[in-house]
């Protein structure tokens, strides 16, 4: 791996990931529970998709190591308090049964992500992300949401590999 990108994303940092398109970058975002996705059997929020029409949210890379040719990290979305203790918490982005990426509380999840870098330049570090196992994250359309845009969930068993960017904060 190169020094450079070693020594800019070889830590932990709060970052945002874009998909890179041929049509430039499109912003992740957060499934809704009220998005209507009722034929997923998902009623839950933070399941992460691609499409949104501001910014991709912040999450936290924390990082675990690194070997000649991957970064190793923990990737969490800091959220408000879990119950009413006022204890602050972070959901662990996993994967679900059947390939799509969410956010789970961080006792769901253990296993590290895998950035496999690319390229760098002006826009941030474009790179493969891949799951415990080494798949690479891939688009897979859905259904027409409530909106009449269609979803393209995020998902390691089946769909097209994409690249994305991963530009700092």
């Amino acid at each position: 791996m190169h020094s450079d990108i070693l020594a800019l994303y070889g830590r932990s940092f709060r970052a945002q990931l874009y998909l890179n398109s041929a049509r430039g970058l499109k912003p992740l975002r957060l499934s809704r529970s009220d998005d209507s996705f009722s034929w997923t059997g998902i009623a839950e929020d933070d399941w992460l998709q691609v499409g949104s029409a501001g910014q991709s949210p912040a999450m936290n890379f924390v990082f675990r190591h690194s070997s000649s040719d991957r970064l190793y990290f923990d990737i969490t979305l800091p959220g408000p308090p879990r119950d009413s203790s006022g204890q602050g918490s972070a959901k662990r982005l996993g994967i679900s049964i059947n390939g799509f990426l969410g956010f789970y509380w961080v006792a769901d999840v253990t296993e590290p992500w895998k950035i496999e870098p690319l390229a760098m330049d002006e826009s941030g570090l474009l790179c493969h992300l891949r799951d415990h196992l080494g798949q690479r994250v891939a688009i897979r359309p859905g259904n027409t949401m409530r909106n009449g845009q269609r979803a393209q969930w995020l998902n390691t068993l089946e769909g097209q590999v994409q690249t994305f960017v991963l530009r700092q904060a």
